[in-house]
């Protein structure tokens, strides 16, 4: 028992240095174990490593405003060249270009920001539900 708990604590730490399942598997193949026992300290190792991974905290501050400032920034984009275009400095031609793409995009980034931030604790719990394990 002590020789499956060391296995799984081994594949742990391989799996949180970024060896993949096959690498892992090899080298549990070279310690003695069968390839059914593998599978099993492989699925044991996966499960503790995601639940670690769930229960991390989640820092959206830097991720929040970077979605903000890029919104801010492709409408900006989207205004100017439309502004630029329809003053004639730079020309087209005599063609005016609506630049709609990226102020609809830059929207929709801060749209989808803000509903972020005030729906945080629901989405968390519904993933949570969705991707629930059996233990």
């Amino acid at each position: 028992m002590e020789k499956l708990k060391n296995a799984i604590a081994e594949a742990i730490e391989a799996k949180e240095k970024g060896e993949n399942n096959a690498n892992i598997k090899n080298h549990l193949g070279r310690k003695g174990f069968s390839e059914s026992e593998a599978k099993q300290i492989l699925k044991a190792a996966d499960h503790h490593y995601l639940n670690t991974l769930m229960e991390q905290p989640k820092n959206r501050l830097h991720f929040t405003y970077s979605n903000t400032i890029m919104g801010y920034i492709l409408i900006a984009l989207g205004s100017i060249v439309t502004l630029f275009s329809y003053l004639q400095i730079i020309n087209f031609h005599g063609v005016y270009i609506f630049f709609y793409g990226p102020i609809v995009a830059g929207i929709a980034m801060i749209a989808a920001d803000k509903k972020g931030k005030f729906n945080e604790r629901e989405k968390e719990f519904t993933f949570k539900r969705r991707f629930k394990r059996n233990e």
